[in-house]
């Protein structure tokens, strides 16, 4: 009796310090135990400080800990997207497919506040690939993420009626709580890639910076899965084309409450340290640029989108002399899409490129060209470590250009290009500019593995999320009125990885395992107790 009362009483100090459970559960990213928890508390901002914060409206952030590059399965469903964004220029039909699952938490990258009271920040996933902005709802304010997208005409959010996956991983507005909102007597559908998003049109405020706007809006009862994926909750449309909703961009004008009716915006990229990207409502921040702005016009033919003739393009310092050429300007898209004959010329230019497929496309990562880009006369570069990416695979990176004609004899220009410049879109005129960027530090090579150290994931509040792939969706897309408001079926299957992990509970993914700090005590007293035998 006395030889077990001595491995009891050893046992039980072996296991007290973690309150008699050793099992002690791990966050994916190996975070354990106190690191995990104080992960949960803490939110990094775009500055270095690190700040205790609890959950604020609804969204508390944990910290990321690593950028990822973009996969071909990132790159086909943006096309995907991209296919039904632009469908009223030529339908596409392409292969059904969704990403793996990754990391359980939506990475966002706060902005630094701007200097301009008509200015507001853009944050971003960390990786590059989604620009959003805060915005805030109805009588509520209830603060939402939403996709900047200037190739967007619809405007949407996730509703609190919707029990579709991804709205149970967002933040939802709640129309019920809202004193000024007007239901109206029409739904709203968007189709996309892999599914539709549905639901009824709505007229409420949407505030952001020192505007406060009353406009029509779909609140989605029912979204494809490909939105568990992605980091907002809804897209704001800043095109001059309206669909089924109304685009913020043309009620901010039509409200007469800008000095002038430009908007500009600085897209920050995620190695740059601090995140100073920023949209200018009403103006132009002289600060973000040097020189003068050059303007394009926007051709009669296209007058509701933000595109604009292309003069030329090219590598290094040389061009292709390709003429007839239309620019898709969106800030709702992550890469550069152009047809598969420039694509192709275009590579040609670059020593060591080759593709398998005309449409996907590889580099030496070691590449110094920059990729220009003709507006009226004037080149812009675009930088190696902005069209290159990797993980390097025998000397060899990706390159962010894309053989896929979204729209016929056009080039679609977004974070990749827009990144290296400063963008003006003039709504009266209907014209966009292009300047400079100020002086910033340059960015590393795209071999390089960047660590991260400002991009915090975001949750809501008491669920969990599931894997973020980076993205570019948004835009004009095939809209209808009066459709039905859900239950869509989703086209895609949704293609597991063998190592994924299931979802699970309120807390994200965890995996369980026995620390090695219980280990030693464990035998320690299995020991004491063969010594006392």
């Amino acid at each position: 009796m006395k030889i077990f009362v001595v491995f009891v009483q050893l046992l039980l100090w072996a296991v007290s310090t973690n309150a008699l459970f050793i099992w002690e559960p791990c966050r994916v990213d190996g975070s354990c135990g106190d690191e995990a928890e104080a992960g949960k508390r803490s939110t990094v901002d775009s500055g270095d400080e690190v700040k205790r914060s609890p959950v604020t409206a609804g969204i508390h952030r944990v910290t990321e800990r690593k950028v990822e590059d973009a996969t071909e399965e990132d790159v086909l469903r943006e096309a995907q997207w991209l296919s039904r964004k632009y469908v009223r220029h030529r339908p596409t039909r392409l292969p059904a497919r969704v990403a793996n699952k990754r990391d359980n938490q939506y990475a966002v990258v706060e902005p630094k506040k701007p200097e301009l009271s008509n200015a507001v920040g853009i944050y971003q996933d960390g990786k590059d690939y989604a620009y959003f902005v805060k915005v805030q709802l109805g009588s509520t304010k209830e603060p939402m993420y939403m996709l900047l997208d200037t190739g967007a005409g619809t405007t949407w959010v996730m509703g609190s009626d919707c029990t579709a996956d991804p709205c149970t991983l967002h933040d939802t507005f709640d129309l019920s709580k809202s004193t000024t909102a007007k239901g109206l007597d029409s739904n709203f559908s968007v189709n996309y890639g892999s599914g539709s998003v549905t639901g009824p049109s709505v007229e409420d405020s949407i505030h952001l910076g020192d505007f406060d706007i009353t406009m029509k809006f779909g609140v989605a009862d029912h979204t494809s899965d490909d939105f568990k994926h992605f980091p907002f909750d809804g897209i704001l449309g800043m095109s001059m084309t309206e669909t089924k909703t109304e685009t913020f961009a043309v009620k901010l004008k039509e409200s007469g409450k800008l000095k002038s009716n430009v908007f500009s915006v600085y897209l920050n990229r995620g190695s740059s340290g601090q995140n100073e990207g920023e949209l200018t409502l009403g103006g132009i921040n002289e600060k973000k640029y040097t020189g003068e702005i050059s303007y394009t016009n926007v051709p009669q033919k296209t007058t509701t989108d933000w595109a604009i003739p292309l003069d030329d393009l090219g590598a290094g310092d040389k061009t292709l002399g390709i003429k007839g050429r239309l620019g898709y300007i969106d800030t709702g898209t992550s890469f550069i899409f152009g047809p598969p004959e420039d694509a192709k010329a275009l590579h040609g230019l670059i020593q060591g490129a080759s593709s398998s497929d005309g449409v996907n496309w590889k580099v030496p990562c070691d590449t110094t060209q920059s990729i220009t880009f003709t507006f009226s006369g004037k080149s812009y570069n675009v930088q190696p470590a902005d069209w290159i990416s990797g993980p390097p695979e025998n000397g060899l990176c990706k390159s962010n250009i894309y053989g896929h004609e979204v729209v016929p004899n056009s080039w679609l220009l977004g974070a990749v290009f827009l990144k290296n410049v400063y963008a003006v879109f003039d709504m009266d005129q209907l014209k966009i500019g292009f300047g400079s960027r100020s002086a910033e530090a340059p960015a590393p090579p795209p071999s390089s593995s960047t660590e991260n150290n400002q991009a915090t994931t975001v949750s809501p509040a008491s669920v969990s999320t599931t894997g973020v792939p980076p993205m570019g969706v948004g835009g004009p897309e095939t809209s209808r009125a009066g459709g039905s408001s859900g239950g869509a079926e989703e086209a895609a299957a949704t293609a597991e990885s063998p190592n994924s992990s299931s979802e699970s509970s309120q807390a994200g993914l965890l995996s369980w395992r026995l620390p090695h700090n219980y280990l030693w005590m464990i035998v320690l007293a299995v020991s004491a107790f063969a010594h006392v035998l």
